[in-house]
């Protein structure tokens, strides 16, 4: 994957140690003392590999920190209004996705895929548990609005690694529809999703270029073309079947189809942003490939 100096290793075993902890619990206290543990923990090694942006780790710091302590406030008061909004906040989902877009992309290259990643597993599993406090109207809207402005994000933008954090946003909304219908169909989908990201990350990771297009005429454009495909959810790749297992299991479970069909219908529109990029790969090596046939 990446290297990983001691420091990172000992902070990221630590980290991974917390998780396995968590399904040791059933304790909401318990919980969130253990999510705040491994917030503290990512800080840790974030700062270990950070070399600049420290304000906007501060940031992303504070934030969690105020959001974990809201929700337990509204836990306790059991108000189910103010502890959705404040779980939006912490998991960066419509409206509060804009502070996500604005500092992710000066995180480190392995920073950046830990927290679209490993990072948010705590938080999907207290909502897996805890999900009848949840306003579930004001989530359901969320989470399809998050699709549909994170693809928008994607259609604007020509920069790599942008179009990979909107990306992420996209694929909030799919991580909590999986765990609602089956923990295990999580599980497949987030292991399909880490997979294609971490290969493109170490793909940026020896390219300092930010612009999309300067990606084109590499030898490795193919690679991004395949892992783009995949990420967009287009048949016969991974990810599409995986989507496909969990609007068969919420039309299963819901007994009606207007929810599954207006999450099809939305995440069109996030393939149109998947798509829009790998036409420009293969126009723009299209026309090379001609113009070295031609000279």
């Amino acid at each position: 994957m990446f290297f990983l100096s001691p420091q990172m290793f000992l902070f990221f075993s630590i980290y991974l140690f917390f998780l396995l902890l968590i399904a040791c619990v059933d304790s909401f206290f318990m919980f969130w003392s253990i999510i705040e543990f491994s917030t503290l923990i990512f800080i840790g090694l974030a700062y270990s590999s950070f070399k600049n942006s420290f304000s906007r780790l501060l940031v992303f710091f504070i934030i969690q920190s105020y959001s974990a302590f809201i929700i337990l406030v509204f836990f306790c008061i059991n108000f189910s209004f103010g502890f959705t909004f404040t779980i939006l906040l912490k998991l960066s989902i419509f409206p509060f996705y804009f502070w996500y877009l604005s500092i992710i992309p000066f995180f480190p290259n392995f920073m950046l895929l830990f927290s679209r990643t490993f990072f948010k597993i705590p938080s999907i599993i207290i909502i897996y548990n805890f999900f009848y406090i949840l306003n579930y109207n004001i989530f359901f809207v969320s989470r399809i609005l998050t699709i549909f402005f994170g693809a928008l994000a994607m259609i604007g933008r020509n920069d790599l690694r942008f179009i990979l954090i909107s990306s992420s946003v996209v694929n909030n909304s799919w991580f909590f529809f999986s765990q609602m219908v089956r923990l295990v169909v999580f599980l497949v989908y987030f292991l399909v999703y880490f997979l294609v990201l971490t290969t493109l990350m170490y793909y940026i990771r020896s390219n300092s270029a930010t612009n999309f297009l300067s990606y084109c005429s590499t030898s490795q454009s193919k690679l991004i073309v395949f892992s783009l495909l995949t990420l967009s959810g287009l048949p016969p790749f991974p990810l599409f079947y995986s989507k496909i297992l969990v609007v068969y299991l919420l039309i299963a479970n819901m007994q009606y189809f207007f929810i599954p069909l207006l999450l099809l219908l939305i995440s069109v529109l996030t393939l149109v942003g998947y798509l829009k990029h790998v036409f420009t790969i293969l126009i723009y090596r299209y026309f090379n490939a001609f113009n070295l046939i031609i000279n």
